[in-house]
């Protein structure tokens, strides 16, 4: 089982959502929590491409393209809404 952590943002001066694609700006030891990883070393975060995953790799790709479709779509609050 994984959990794969993402980040998103606001400009406000563009006034726009946007997606962190630099998971290390947030997630130093990676944006992955691996409870199988977690069970066999006490520790479960873990960048998929810095440890042979290559199919979590390919699901984090797809992942992060899925969310950066969707942001657009996200509502924007107005000035009295922030």
């Amino acid at each position: 089982m994984a959990q794969f952590h993402y980040v998103l943002g606001f400009d406000t001066e563009l006034n726009k959502w946007f997606v962190e694609f630099d998971t290390t700006a947030y997630f130093l030891d990676g944006h992955v929590f691996d409870q199988n990883i977690a069970e066999k070393t006490g520790y479960g975060w873990v960048e998929p491409q810095i440890h042979d995953m290559p199919e979590e790799a390919m699901l984090d790709k797809n992942l992060m393209n899925t969310l950066n479709s969707l942001v657009d779509i996200i509502p924007i609050p107005t000035k009295g809404e922030l």
